[in-house]
């Protein structure tokens, strides 16, 4: 897992919905409209996968957006992460693998990211209950699990 800097997140004008920016691979459009205000993390995967983390930029009631794209830059899979009126900072990212990701965003929550790179179906994706698919993909394969880990010291 390497971190990157060839994304950028061009801000547009908020909707209804909240912020919303176009998503730019080395200055150049991808076709990919995030509702989110800041792009706050980036790493290549192998092989050949992209994984973004965007927030709203909302201090008192912030989300966090998990985008997965691969090598094209198409869209495979996201989580969204939000609680009604908690704050949330994203800090403590760390790659125990290539295919694991520890972090945190809301406090006292220690976070474990992982990437299937071979994608599994699940009927009933089991999520914490501040989680949520970005894309209401029922029957399609999915990229992405994440769960809460306990005993795990955050990275300084």
């Amino acid at each position: 897992m390497t971190p990157l800097s060839c994304f950028t997140l061009r801000g547009e004008p908020a909707t209804r919905e909240g912020p919303q920016g176009s998503l730019l691979h080395e200055g150049r459009e991808t076709g990919l409209r995030i509702h989110a205000a800041s792009l706050e993390a980036q790493f290549q995967l192998q092989p050949g996968f992209y994984l973004l983390f965007f927030t709203d930029n909302s201090p008192y009631e912030e989300a966090l957006q998990i985008v997965l794209l691969d090598a094209r830059l198409q869209f495979l899979d996201g989580l969204e992460l939000g609680q009604p009126y908690t704050p949330g900072i994203l800090s403590g990212i760390h790659a125990e693998s290539e295919q694991r990701i520890l972090f945190d965003f809301f406090e006292g929550t220690r976070l474990l990211l992982s990437i299937h790179p071979e994608g599994r179906f699940h009927l009933i994706r089991g999520l914490p209950p501040f989680a949520r698919p970005l894309e209401g993909r029922f029957f399609s394969r999915h990229y992405l699990t994440l769960q809460e880990v306990r005993g795990i010291a955050k990275e300084k």
